[in-house]
C-alpha cells in the first residue's frame, strides 16, 4: 500500500474526503481506458483475488492500512471488501461506519466504490445493521462542517448534501430500501 502513497495530493479543504489521487483511475468499465494505469488495475485485481482466497489475511491488511488518508488506498480496500461482503459483512460494515469519508469513495465525485460496497453488503446485514448503515448515510455530509461561506453557497451545499445522501441511499438494493428515508432525504 505504501507504493500508491506517492499517487496522492495534499489535503482537501472543502470536502470531507481522503487525500485525492494524483491520477484519476475509474475501476468501472474495463473496455473504457483499458491501457491506462495498468499497475493500479493489477494491484486492484490482485487485492480482490486475495480477498476472495485469503479473507483473514486481507482483513488484516485492511486493519493495518485502513487508517491511511489516501483515497486510492481506501478505494482498493473497499473493492476488496465488496468481494467478500457476503462472507464478512461485519468487517465490511465496520469499514464503512468507522470513517464518514468512506461514504464517498470513488473517482470524480462519483462514489462508485462506496455504492458497490453498499450494494454488495446490504443483503447480508440483519435489520439492526442495515438501520445503522442507513442512519450513517442519512447523517453523512460530503462537506466539512465549519466552512465560512455566504448564505447562497450554504444553501447550495445543503441541496448538494441531500443529493449526495439520496444517491448513497439508492445504492441500497431496492428490496432493502426504506421508503421513509428516501422520502425524507429528498426534502
Amino acid at each position: 500500500m505504501s507504493a500508491v502513497s506517492g499517487l496522492a495530493y495534499g489535503v482537501v479543504s472543502v470536502k470531507n474526503a481522503y487525500r485525492p489521487r494524483a491520477i484519476d483511475v475509474e475501476f468501472g468499465d474495463e473496455d473504457e481506458r483499458i491501457g491506462e494505469y495498468e499497475l493500479v488495475r493489477a494491484i486492484d485485481a490482485a487485492l480482490c483475488a486475495w480477498a476472495i482466497s485469503a479473507s483473514a489475511e486481507f482483513l488484516a491488511l485492511v486493519g493495518r492500512h485502513g487508517g491511511t488518508d489516501i483515497s486510492l488506498v481506501q478505494q482498493l480496500l473497499a473493492r476488496g471488501l465488496a468481494q467478500i461482503a457476503h462472507r464478512e459483512p461485519q468487517a465490511a460494515l465496520e469499514f464503512l461506519l468507522s470513517d464518514p469519508r468512506r461514504m464517498a469513495l470513488g473517482a470524480r465525485d462519483r462514489c462508485t466504490e462506496t455504492w458497490a460496497l453498499v450494494e454488495a453488503l446490504v443483503p447480508h446485514l440483519d435489520a439492526p445493521q442495515r438501520s445503522m448503515l442507513e442512519e450513517a448515510a442519512v447523517g453523512w455530509s460530503p462537506y466539512l462542517a465549519d466552512l465560512d461561506e455566504d448564505s447562497a453557497t450554504q444553501a447550495n451545499r445543503e441541496r448538494w448534501r441531500r443529493e449526495d445522501r439520496l444517491l448513497l441511499l439508492r445504492s441500497f438494493p431496492a428490496e432493502f430500501r426504506s421508503p421513509t428515508r428516501l422520502h425524507s432525504t429528498r426534502q
